[in-house]
Protein backbone atom coordinates (compact mmCIF):
# COMPACT_ATOMS: atom_id res chain seq x y z
CA UNK A 1 0.00 0.00 0.00
CA UNK A 2 1.51 3.46 -1.03
CA UNK A 3 2.58 6.06 1.71
CA UNK A 4 0.15 8.40 0.84
CA UNK A 5 -2.80 6.33 1.02
CA UNK A 6 -1.52 4.57 4.70
CA UNK A 7 -1.32 8.62 5.47
CA UNK A 8 -4.61 9.63 4.43
CA UNK A 9 -6.63 6.69 5.68
CA UNK A 10 -4.46 7.21 9.06
CA UNK A 11 -5.60 10.12 9.38
CA UNK A 12 -8.72 9.51 8.91
CA UNK A 13 -8.97 7.15 11.83
CA UNK A 14 -7.23 9.39 13.80
CA UNK A 15 -9.51 12.25 13.62
CA UNK A 16 -12.40 9.77 14.32
CA UNK A 17 -10.75 8.16 17.39
CA UNK A 18 -9.93 11.55 18.80
CA UNK A 19 -14.01 12.68 18.19
CA UNK A 20 -14.62 9.55 19.91
CA UNK A 21 -12.48 10.18 22.88
CA UNK A 22 -10.64 6.71 21.90
CA UNK A 23 -7.19 6.26 22.70
CA UNK A 24 -4.96 4.39 20.16
CA UNK A 25 -1.47 3.14 19.83
CA UNK A 26 0.15 3.89 16.61
CA UNK A 27 0.13 0.69 15.92
CA UNK A 28 -3.61 0.41 16.57
CA UNK A 29 -4.10 3.07 14.15
CA UNK A 30 -1.89 1.51 11.31
CA UNK A 31 -3.88 -1.47 11.89
CA UNK A 32 -7.27 -0.34 11.57
CA UNK A 33 -6.48 2.26 8.54
CA UNK A 34 -4.86 -0.67 6.55
CA UNK A 35 -8.56 -2.37 7.66
CA UNK A 36 -10.72 0.87 6.32
CA UNK A 37 -8.01 1.02 3.24
CA UNK A 38 -8.85 -2.22 2.16
CA UNK A 39 -12.72 -2.20 2.90
CA UNK A 40 -12.79 1.13 0.52
CA UNK A 41 -10.92 -1.01 -2.23
CA UNK A 42 -13.80 -3.68 -2.51
CA UNK A 43 -16.79 -0.97 -1.56
CA UNK A 44 -17.23 -0.86 -5.44
CA UNK A 45 -17.83 -4.86 -6.04
CA UNK A 46 -19.93 -4.79 -2.44
CA UNK A 47 -22.05 -2.33 -3.77
CA UNK A 48 -21.85 -1.58 -7.30
CA UNK A 49 -25.58 -2.19 -9.45
CA UNK A 50 -25.08 -1.70 -12.82
CA UNK A 51 -27.73 0.97 -14.06
CA UNK A 52 -31.25 -1.52 -15.71
CA UNK A 53 -30.16 -3.53 -18.44
CA UNK A 54 -26.59 -2.72 -18.86
CA UNK A 55 -25.43 -6.15 -18.11
CA UNK A 56 -27.32 -7.62 -21.55
CA UNK A 57 -26.86 -5.04 -23.63
CA UNK A 58 -23.20 -6.53 -24.65
CA UNK A 59 -24.60 -10.01 -24.53
CA UNK A 60 -27.34 -9.22 -26.71
CA UNK A 61 -25.25 -7.40 -29.11
CA UNK A 62 -22.97 -10.54 -29.49
CA UNK A 63 -25.56 -12.91 -30.10
CA UNK A 64 -26.82 -10.43 -32.84
CA UNK A 65 -23.64 -10.48 -34.62
CA UNK A 66 -23.42 -14.30 -33.92
CA UNK A 67 -26.81 -14.89 -35.36
CA UNK A 68 -26.36 -12.22 -38.50
CA UNK A 69 -22.72 -14.45 -39.25
CA UNK A 70 -24.22 -17.56 -38.83
CA UNK A 71 -27.29 -16.70 -40.97
CA UNK A 72 -24.51 -15.40 -43.77
CA UNK A 73 -23.15 -18.47 -44.79
CA UNK A 74 -23.09 -20.60 -47.74
CA UNK A 75 -23.46 -24.25 -48.27
CA UNK A 76 -19.58 -25.48 -48.99
CA UNK A 77 -19.23 -26.93 -52.34
CA UNK A 78 -16.46 -28.42 -52.26
CA UNK A 79 -18.05 -31.25 -49.73
CA UNK A 80 -22.32 -30.18 -50.53
CA UNK A 81 -22.95 -29.34 -47.29
CA UNK A 82 -21.84 -32.54 -45.56
CA UNK A 83 -18.68 -31.24 -44.17
CA UNK A 84 -16.77 -34.63 -45.02
CA UNK A 85 -14.83 -35.35 -48.52
CA UNK A 86 -15.07 -38.86 -50.01
CA UNK A 87 -12.82 -40.16 -52.37
CA UNK A 88 -11.09 -43.24 -53.94
CA UNK A 89 -7.76 -43.07 -55.01
CA UNK A 90 -6.90 -46.06 -57.02
CA UNK A 91 -6.38 -48.98 -53.58
CA UNK A 92 -7.08 -46.37 -50.75
CA UNK A 93 -10.57 -44.75 -50.31
CA UNK A 94 -10.15 -41.22 -48.27
CA UNK A 95 -12.89 -39.76 -45.80
CA UNK A 96 -12.03 -36.70 -44.00
CA UNK A 97 -13.44 -32.93 -42.64
CA UNK A 98 -13.75 -30.45 -45.82
CA UNK A 99 -10.72 -28.22 -45.43
CA UNK A 100 -12.94 -25.19 -46.65
CA UNK A 101 -15.78 -25.37 -44.39
CA UNK A 102 -13.56 -27.04 -41.74
CA UNK A 103 -16.40 -29.72 -41.07
CA UNK A 104 -19.18 -27.64 -40.90
CA UNK A 105 -20.90 -27.88 -44.05
CA UNK A 106 -21.23 -24.28 -44.45
CA UNK A 107 -18.86 -21.37 -44.76
CA UNK A 108 -18.59 -17.43 -44.94
CA UNK A 109 -19.14 -16.29 -48.16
Amino acid sequence: MSSAKMDYWTECVSIAAEECGLPMTQEQLEHVAGAVEGAHECYGMAFYSPPAGEHLSSEISRLKKELADERSKVVCGSCGGSGRLKYNTGPWAVDSHCSRCNGEGRHKP
